[in-house]
Parts: structure tokens; C-alpha cells; sequence
């Protein structure tokens, strides 16, 4: 009845002295809310969503293309929800930060229950992590985004991971993101993260073209890393590096780059093709173990970006009981 009672209230002095669209207090019918890129639906903005939401609450985002204050440097301030692409839709979800800002602030120690699913950040500009930002023992999970021509003018092109950052990213795209300075599409120091099922393509930076790590324990598992500059990933400090089920090839520089105490173990993975070297420097005692191996994966349009792999691909049914390895099934030349 309370809360009842304040709802009144609160729309009572809306209608007296006027609200605008991102006070207008929530309802328990909002929830799941809506958001649609024209801004009608529940809220304006994926912000002002956020900002009524509670814990446990989801804000699902129609097909469309959202830009604009608001859609923009988006901020979980510290909440257990879910923002994802409206199941069904018909569409893509498309968050086009336009060169302007960031993507999404997670920094106030949100929990794995903080979710991102299902949508497309492109044109995201920013210092640390254009895409994502995630720092102060924050550990959101993020899958099924794609991540697109972002740029950092310091580290991590789409991602940046930092203070304690325990993120799980699962079957995201990386594809064309560029650092000014460290890790074309992610930048790890001092964290934990996860990669599992992810592509990372064509990302370009001064260091580390897919991924750089320095002082942290990243896990990489059934991920494919190719036409990465300079390098596939960068290991740095002290740095554990655990990759298994993972293609790394065709990069633009080493598959690995190795530097000072970077510990690693590799299985069941392919690497082969990179410019500079595949099987060696960190990785030379690795070649022959654990089901490790180095051939073309076959993809099956490598020039479209299509890295899913033909029937006959080494990859497919890689030998050692490993199954497949890398991020895509076979999907061609059955």
C-alpha cells in the first residue's frame, strides 16, 4: 500500500510542476522494459532505464540504431541487470556511439549477475576501453555483442579491463578496433577475465593486436585470433596466460609475444601462418604437447571475414579427443 501510496504521489507532482521523460517514475509493469531507438517505449534512453532499474530488472533494446545522449556512455552504476537485445527481434541492435564517447561504464563493483547480451557497439571513442570500460572489481557478463571500429586513445581499443575487472566474455566479435597505444581490441591489467567463443579480427594497435595482458590471468577457450597487427596477443609482467581450444593465425607479427615473467600453457590449438612466428620464442617447448598443433584451419572465406571451417579443416575434429577448435563450427564443403 506504501508503495502504492508514493507512486501517487510522485505522479502528482509531475502533474503539477512537470517531469521530463527520464524522472518519470517506474511502475512495476515497466519491467521488463522497453527501449526503442526512436525513443519511445517504457524509457527514452537505455540510461534512463537503467537509472529506474533494480536489481534483477531487464531492459530489453528493439532492433534499431541507437545514438545520442543517453545511448551513449552508458553507465550499470553499480546494478545486478540485464540490458540485452529484445528476443525475437527483428533486427539488429545496433549501439552507434557516432565517434562522440565510450560505450558502457561498468565500475562500481557490479557482479557477474550484470549482464550485456545481444548487441552491436560500433564508433566508440574514448581513453580506456572506447567499448567497454571495466575496473573496481567489477565482473559484468558480456555475450553475443559484437564490437566494431572502435578506437582508444590509450588502452584497449573496444575493451578496457583493469582494477580487478572478473568480466566473462563469451561469443563476441572483435572485428577492426584500434588503440593508440595498447591492445587493438582488449587491454587486461590486474584482472581476471575470460574469453570463451570469441573472434577477434583485424584489430590493430602499437601493441598487441588482438589482446594485450599485463599482470593478470586470462583464460582464452575456443576463440579464433587472425589479421591481428602487431601480433596475434601480448603477454607482459606477471602475467598467466591459459589457451586452450583456440586458433591464432595469420597475424601480423608473432602468435604470442612474450615479455618478462609471462607464464603460459596452450592445448589443444592451432598456430599457424603469423608473419613473425608461430610454435616458438615463449611457446617452443609447447609445439608437441598437449594436442597442440600448427596447420591452415581452412576457413571457409577467410576474405570475407567468414572464419567458420570447412568439413576437411584439421580443426574440425582436431585429433587427442580435442573436438573443434576455434569459435566457428564447420559450415561449409560438407
Amino acid at each position: 500500500m506504501l508503495k502504492q501510496l508514493l507512486l501517487v504521489i510522485a505522479i502528482g507532482f509531475c502533474i503539477t510542476i512537470g517531469c521530463s521523460d527520464d524522472e518519470t517514475p517506474p511502475t512495476d509493469n515497466n519491467w521488463p522494459a522497453i527501449v526503442n531507438a526512436d525513443g519511445s517505449g517504457d524509457f527514452p534512453t537505455i540510461q534512463s532505464a537503467i537509472n529506474a532499474a533494480v536489481d534483477g530488472d531487464t531492459v530489453m533494446l528493439a532492433a534499431g540504431t541507437f545514438t545520442g545522449a543517453g545511448n551513449r556512455y552508458i553507465d550499470y552504476i553499480g546494478k545486478s541487470i540485464t540490458v540485452m537485445a529484445e528476443p525475437g527481434g527483428r533486427g539488429e541492435v545496433i549501439i552507434d556511439c557516432e565517434g562522440e564517447a565510450s560505450g558502457f561504464a561498468f565500475h562500481t563493483d557490479e557482479p557477474s549477475s550484470a549482464r550485456l547480451e545481444g548487441v552491436t557497439i560500433m564508433r566508440a571513442a574514448g581513453s580506456f576501453g572506447a567499448a567497454i570500460l571495466c575496473t573496481n572489481n567489477a565482473s559484468p557478463s558480456i555475450s553475443n555483442c559484437k564490437f566494431i571500429d572502435c578506437e582508444s586513445s590509450s588502452e584497449g581499443g573496444a575493451m578496457h579491463l583493469s582494477g580487478r575487472c572478473k568480466s566473462v566474455i563469451t561469443r563476441c566479435r572483435f572485428s577492426a578496433n584500434r588503440s593508440l597505444s595498447d591492445g587493438g581490441a582488449i587491454y587486461i591489467s590486474l584482472s581476471s577475465p575470460e574469453f570463451i567463443a570469441c573472434t577477434f579480427d583485424l584489430n590493430l594497435a602499437l601493441e598487441g593486436g588482438a589482446i594485450l595482458a599485463q599482470s593478470a590471468t586470462v583464460r582464452i577457450v575456443g576463440c579464433t585470433i587472425t589479421q591481428n597487427a602487431p601480433d596475434g596477443v601480448s603477454c607482459w609482467g606477471t602475467t598467466t596466460l591459459t589457451v586452450a581450444n583456440t586458433i591464432i593465425v595469420e597475424n601480423f607479427g608473432d602468435a604470442l609475444a612474450c615479455f618478462d615473467d609471462c607464464a603460459t600453457s596452450f592445448s589443444c590449438s592451432d598456430i599457424w601462418g603469423n608473419t613473425e612466428g608461430n610454435w616458438d620464442g615463449c611457446l617452443a617447448d609447447q609445439a608437441d604437447l598437449r594436442n597442440n598443433f600448427s596447420a591452415d584451419p581452412l576457413f571457409c572465406d577467410r576474405a570475407e571475414g567468414d572464419f567458420s571451417l570447412v568439413a576437411i579443416s584439421p580443426c574440425a575434429e582436431a585429433e587427442g579427443g580435442c573436438g573443434t577448435v576455434g569459435a566457428w563450427p564447420v559450415a561449409c564443403g560438407k
